[in-house]
């Protein structure tokens, strides 16, 4: 039988660059094969995440969290020894969601894939640059990267809240009805049941005392006293005790 020497055959690809890229670097480019998204992802709307990754990502695998009982997802890695024994060759893969680290791959049940507007997958060494070291990894470990769609009533990702702190707030008044005034004067009313007697958020402690002035009520429950606070030194103050009537 003949032997026929081929010629060398290289294959190519252009490196896409995408406003949906969900990667934590910018501006990294990735092939086509690599990041999917609008129609590539059209035809499995239907699915749940975590299914449509198992399924569509080769040299995956879905395993059960032996604590959780979720659904995980692991990739073949080389076998290797430890105190504990050979291990099977497979760890979980590392999932970023948003461009932020998942703490598992199990997150990817939380999502649809019409919840997405891209997904990225990496093996091997295109995988290196967004895998942690940890103690025990025998190799790289795969990825998927996906970006979630923006809330349409938020107007951020579904694993983004917006918070703002409050800032600067003048000391609020707590309304005490006074009983040093002429009775002539006063508005009348009822026995005083109030449930709460007084409150005051700006009272200033020096040299470890405080002093206090308020008006009991008509009831003859005890009264409970709680001081919270922060010292100079920033310490959290809190404190409970009874009194007695």
């Amino acid at each position: 039988m003949p032997a026929y020497q081929l010629n060398t055959v290289y294959i190519k690809s252009n490196r896409k660059f995408s406003k949906n890229d969900p990667s934590p670097f910018s501006n990294m480019g990735f092939r086509g094969d690599q990041l999917r998204e609008g129609k590539d992802l059209e035809p499995f709307q239907n699915y749940d995440l975590i299914t449509y990754v198992y399924e569509t990502c080769q040299g995956l695998r879905v395993d059960i969290d032996s604590i959780t009982g979720d659904k995980i997802l692991k990739c073949k890695v080389p076998r290797v020894a430890s105190e504990f024994g050979i291990s099977d060759g497979w760890e979980e893969i590392v999932v970023f969601v948003n461009g932020s680290q998942a703490f598992s791959s199990s997150e990817l049940q939380n999502y649809n894939v019409s919840d997405i507007v891209s997904i990225l997958y990496l093996k091997g060494s295109e995988a290196a640059p967004y895998v942690p070291m940890m103690t025990g990894s025998a190799s790289v470990r795969s990825v998927v990267m996906i970006k979630t769609k923006i809330n349409a009533k938020t107007g951020m990702p579904r694993n983004v809240a917006k918070g703002y702190p409050l800032g600067w707030q003048r000391p609020m008044k707590y309304y005490t009805p006074r009983y040093d005034v002429p009775a002539s004067v006063r508005i009348r009313q009822g026995a005083d049941l109030r449930s709460s007697i007084y409150w005051n958020p700006s009272l200033e402690i020096k040299e470890g005392k405080g002093e206090v002035n308020f008006y009991t009520s008509d009831s003859n429950a005890d009264y409970t006293v709680v001081i919270e606070g922060i010292s100079s030194n920033g310490e959290y103050v809190f404190k409970s005790q009874q009194i007695k009537r």
